[in-house]
């Protein structure tokens, strides 16, 4: 009779360890897609910073009458750039990529596993003094993003809008 009363009033060892083993088992799920969506933002992240940096640079071409190039420095590094001087043509871009006489707005490296998949150093990606965007000889016309398992595609149009496709 006094064993009973004692039992009632609490868990065995045994009972105590499977719930433990349960949630270890569930937390380990938990962790695994933690990891998973950390990668996704990341890629995410990575796109979206491209796109604003490609509206950054139409823009800025817009406000100063002057060229801005974005340009890619391998497979996760591209900066973006202004032209120094106003254009008396300025729809005379001529070879933008590898012109000199630009400087440095910003210079913008990938997140870790995140790199460009269709892209090479050099392509580069300019817009006028209208907005209007025109792409180096060999520049693809969409930029994909990729962490290994995902991929982001960045489009710019030639009228200067920009799209993130998954």
């Amino acid at each position: 009779m006094l064993m009973n009363r004692a039992r009632a009033g609490g868990f065995s060892l045994i009972e105590m360890l499977i719930v433990l083993a349960v949630l270890g088992v569930l937390l380990a799920i938990g962790a695994d897609r933690m990891a998973l969506l950390r990668r996704q933002l990341k890629l995410d992240q990575a796109a979206q910073m491209l796109a604003q940096d490609l509206q950054v640079c139409r823009n800025q071409s817009l406000a100063k009458s002057r060229i801005c190039r974005v340009t890619f420095l391998g497979d996760r590094r591209f900066e973006v750039a202004l032209s120094g001087g106003a254009l008396s043509n300025p729809n005379a871009l001529g070879d933008f990529c590898s012109a000199g006489g630009f400087y440095r707005l910003r210079l913008r490296e990938l997140p870790p596993g995140v790199r460009f998949t269709n892209t090479k150093a050099g392509d580069c990606v300019a817009f006028n003094t209208r907005g209007f965007a025109f792409f180096g000889a060999t520049t693809p016309g969409q930029f994909v993003l990729s962490d290994g398992a995902h991929q982001r595609k960045v489009i710019p149009s030639i009228v200067g809008s920009v799209k993130v496709i998954p």
